[in-house]
């Protein structure tokens, strides 16, 4: 919207910032309900992990993280700084979420991964107003 505001001209990046905060918020809100698992499943709200268990959760949550893989190279109109960073946090979080799949404790895996998003989304965005000043 912000873009549209500013501009008539039809661009790739407010496309993609779409999909991108569209596609983080999945296994973003997964995290949240992984953490809460008692409290949807106490309020009887049907959240992934409640109705089909955290290890489907953490499958969905991988399929979504790696959906996030190829935007930055859509992005490229950004510069390549941005891309390589981009890519790089990406391949952060997906080791991150690979790592769920070995490790015992998943209240603790859901906090790291929640806590992942907040930075990887973070770390983008910081990183467009960095070159959009420069």
């Amino acid at each position: 919207m912000g873009w549209g505001a500013v501009t008539s001209t039809y661009h790739i990046i407010p496309v993609m910032l779409f999909i991108l905060l569209f596609v983080w918020q999945i296994p973003h809100t997964f995290a949240i309900a992984m953490r809460r698992y008692d409290d949807y499943k106490a309020a009887n709200v049907p959240m992934l992990p409640v109705v089909a268990g955290f290890a489907v959760t953490k499958r969905q949550m991988l399929v979504w993280i790696l959906a996030l893989l190829p935007i930055p190279f859509f992005m490229t109109s950004l510069g390549l700084a941005f891309v390589i960073i981009a890519t790089t946090a990406n391949v952060i979080w997906l080791v991150i979420t690979i790592s769920g799949f070995y490790l015992q404790d998943d209240v603790k895996w859901a906090n790291m991964m929640f806590r992942s998003s907040l930075i990887y989304l973070t770390i983008l965005f910081f990183l467009m107003i960095v070159i959009s000043i420069v």
